[in-house]
C-alpha cells in the first residue's frame, strides 16, 4: 500500500501540472482579450496588465533563481565535505589495513616460534622421563617377573 504523502505532487509532476495550468489560463485570456479588440481602451489596460504581470513574474523567476542558486552552493557544500571524509575514511583504512598486516605477520611468526618450540618439546625427552623400553628388555623384565612370582595353584603338587 502507498502512503498518503505518494498522492501528492512532487517534482516532475508539480512543474507538469502548474505550467498546464498557466498554459490554459493564458489561452483563456488571449481569446478573450480578442474577442474584445475593437475596444481601444479595452486593449490599452490589458497591455499594462500584460507588463505588470510581466514584470511580477520576472521579479519571481530572480527571486527563484537566487533561492535555487544558494540552495545549490549548499548542497555543493555539504557534497564536497562528504567527499573530503569519504577521502579521509579512505586513507584511514588503508592504515588500518596496514597495521592489521603487520599484526597478522607479528602473530604468525609467533606461532611458528611456538610450534617449533613444541616439536622440540616433543622430540626431546626430559630428564625426569625414563627414557623408551626396547621389545627385547620387556621380554626380560617378563621373564625375570615370571621367576620372582609365586605359582599358585594345588598344594600337593609341588611334592
Amino acid at each position: 500500500m502507498k502512503n498518503n504523502e505518494d498522492k501528492r505532487f512532487t517534482g516532475k509532476d508539480l512543474t507538469i501540472t502548474i505550467l498546464g495550468c498557466v498554459i490554459v489560463i493564458l489561452i483563456c485570456v488571449i481569446v478573450w482579450a480578442f474577442s474584445r479588440k475593437a475596444n481601444d481602451k479595452f486593449v490599452a489596460e490589458f497591455s499594462f496588465a500584460a507588463t505588470i504581470s510581466s514584470i511580477i513574474l520576472s521579479s519571481i523567476a530572480i527571486f527563484m533563481s537566487i533561492t535555487g542558486e544558494s540552495k545549490t552552493a549548499v548542497i555543493r557544500d555539504r557534497i564536497e565535505k562528504e567527499a573530503d571524509d569519504i577521502a579521509k575514511s579512505n586513507s584511514e583504512m588503508k592504515d588500518l589495513i596496514q597495521q592489521l598486516s603487520i599484526k597478522i605477520e607479528e602473530v604468525q611468526s609467533g606461532n611458528k616460534v611456538i610450534m617449533a618450540a613444541i616439536n622440540e618439546s616433543l622430540q626431546t625427552p626430559r630428564a625426569s622421563e625414563t627414557p623408551p623400553v626396547t621389545t627385547e628388555e620387556a621380554d626380560a623384565a617378563q621373564v625375570v617377573d615370571d621367576k620372582n612370582t609365586p605359582q599358585i595353584g594345588n598344594a600337593g603338587d609341588q611334592k
